[in-house]
């Protein structure tokens, strides 16, 4: 591969060295691959879907390296403690029977994310999480699932979403259980006060989840989970880019305020992303809409999203013509941050190997 860094100087990468060469005609800009910490599904394919194949999953998986992902997290979101055990283990089976990274045409999949079942079982703050299914912080079962699942992703369970919306103790206790099985503690879909949120950073936690979304359409101006993860300077933040689920003035207060290494983006994709514009059916939303910007709403109801349907590379795109912060810096928050966050690496050869940006 041949490309010019951000710096504008001709390289050649190969067999993981980087050269510096003279300059050539024609030369694209190259970067270490994206990292998406939140992917639900891809290219028609949905990780919660429980008939999901090996095929399937390696056409997801292909389908994100096509669009610049090379480290790609398969996200569950609620669901029954047995059906997310299964599930695992099923992606599992899948991820070790499938070459991943390096200079595979497929993104590696190392790890997974758990967006719930412990989250707020308010409307709003839920999403569109099954309320059923939601479970508390205190629940005695809690800790047994917590093993469970992570034995059935081999320990691969990286990051779980939950909502401290209760007393301190039971946050702290509830988050050391998440450390003690090598899970990042993410704050997320959540109703909690700035108290219970400082209570779960304490005891651990170093992440919110898509901050701005999965909250109620209307907040108290001063006392609600935004201003409170903000004001946490340890906390981290990832950011859907999409241009639909946040708006410009809101994408670039969460970078100022979080700035280099503390802001992630994330696509939060749906199976949908990848796909062509049309009507489709899906079995949370009902019939859904995907516009030709990649607009994903609720048919008969423009303003009601119904998911995301763009990926990294194209938020990627999105924030940056906001120019709220440079290219490089942006694509930083798609890939070295990310990446540092979950293996305290900036860059490593098989899970952000450089791509054409």
């Amino acid at each position: 591969m041949k490309g010019l860094l951000w710096n504008e100087t001709p390289v050649s990468v190969e067999n993981q060295q980087i050269t510096e060469i003279p300059s050539e005609p024609g030369l694209k800009h190259i970067a270490p691959g994206l990292v998406d910490i939140q992917v639900n599904g891809f290219g028609g394919v949905d990780f919660n879907d429980p008939t999901i194949t090996l095929a399937d999953y390696r056409q997801a998986l292909k389908a994100l390296r096509e669009h610049r992902v090379t480290c790609a997290l398969p996200t569950l979101i609620t669901n029954q403690g047995q059906t997310l055990e299964e599930q695992l283990a099923r992606l599992e089976a899948y991820r070790a029977e499938t070459p991943q990274g390096g200079e595979t045409a497929l993104a590696a999949a190392p790890f997974y994310h758990l967006e719930g079942p412990f989250i707020s079982p308010e409307e709003g703050y839920r999403g569109a999480h099954p309320l059923e299914d939601v479970m508390a912080l205190d629940d005695p079962q809690a800790e047994k699932w917590i093993e469970a699942w992570q034995t059935a992703a081999n320990g691969r369970i990286r990051i779980m979403t939950y909502s401290p919306h209760t007393d301190a103790e039971t946050v702290k206790r509830f988050t050391g259980i998440l450390k003690s099985n090598g899970i990042l503690p993410s704050v997320g879909h959540t109703h909690a006060s700035a108290a219970q949120i400082h209570a779960a950073v304490e005891a651990g936690a170093v992440l919110a989840t898509h901050l701005g979304n999965a909250c109620a359409q209307l907040l108290p101006r001063h006392e609600n989970p935004i201003w409170a993860v903000l004001a946490e300077d340890l906390l981290s933040v990832s950011m859907i880019g999409d241009g639909f689920h946040l708006p410009p003035e809101m994408l670039k207060v969460f970078y100022r305020m979080k700035g280099r290494g503390r802001t992630l983006l994330i696509s939060d994709a749906t199976q949908y992303a990848g796909k062509e514009p049309g009507e489709y059916h899906t079995h949370i939303g009902g019939d859904v809409v995907l516009t030709p910007e990649r607009k994903l709403h609720i048919k008969g109801s423009p303003k009601v999203l119904a998911g995301a349907a763009k990926s990294l590379w194209e938020d990627w795109r999105h924030v940056t013509e906001l120019g709220f912060a440079s290219p490089e810096e942006l694509w930083f928050a798609a890939s070295g941050a990310p990446l540092a966050f979950l293996t305290g690496k900036e860059f490593d050869w098989e899970l952000t190997p450089y791509v054409f940006i």
